[in-house]
């Protein structure tokens, strides 16, 4: 992470500095959607919290942190997206499950390094907030038509919010359900 800028006064990631804002209340938003509110918070102490919590009841309730988090991920990601690039993701998504047919020679590697592009910058955003040291797997060299649903992650900062992480983020590129 040493190539992200930083702001020069608190070294926060420009990143972070500039999608947050900071409310004189105390309330911290998301700059392109005021309504949405943040949390900072530390994630072990959270998934102990939820780990309790199955315990009082007597029930697992993974599925639901996991599902409450891929909606949120999913439509931050889908906002996060600038309408040029989400116009070739579904262009490609609609090329991927007819097989490519009808898809002009060329246009198959413009939608594949634009869908690689947006993991890479998803995975980037990853790591600037603490979530983990995600990269690529070997699919994007092996061709496989999806190379984005599989990805190596070191140090996740919490397994089921990493895993809602994934699919929302997913979800967001491929416009399709996979919970």
């Amino acid at each position: 992470m040493k190539d992200i800028p930083v702001c020069p006064r608190c070294r926060i990631p420009l990143m972070i500095s500039r999608e947050l804002r900071w409310e004189s209340n105390g309330v911290i938003t998301l700059a392109r959607s005021p309504e949405n509110r943040m949390v900072l918070y530390e994630s072990r102490v959270i998934d102990n919290l939820f780990r309790g919590i199955e315990e009082l009841i007597g029930m697992p309730i993974e599925h639901i942190v996991i599902e409450s988090r891929r909606r949120e991920v999913k439509k931050y990601i889908e906002r996060s997206l600038p309408p040029d690039v989400r116009e070739t993701i579904e262009r490609s998504r609609d090329a991927y499950a007819e097989g490519l047919s009808g898809v002009a020679p060329g246009e198959e590697d413009i939608m594949r390094r634009t869908i690689k592009a947006v993991t890479h910058s998803i995975m980037e955003i990853g790591r600037i907030y603490g979530y983990g040291d995600s990269r690529p797997s070997d699919l994007w060299e092996k061709g496989d038509p999806f190379p984005w649903r599989a990805n190596l992650v070191r140090d996740p900062y919490s397994i089921p919010f990493w895993a809602a992480d994934a699919l929302g983020s997913n979800e967001a590129v491929e416009g399709i359900e996979q919970w």
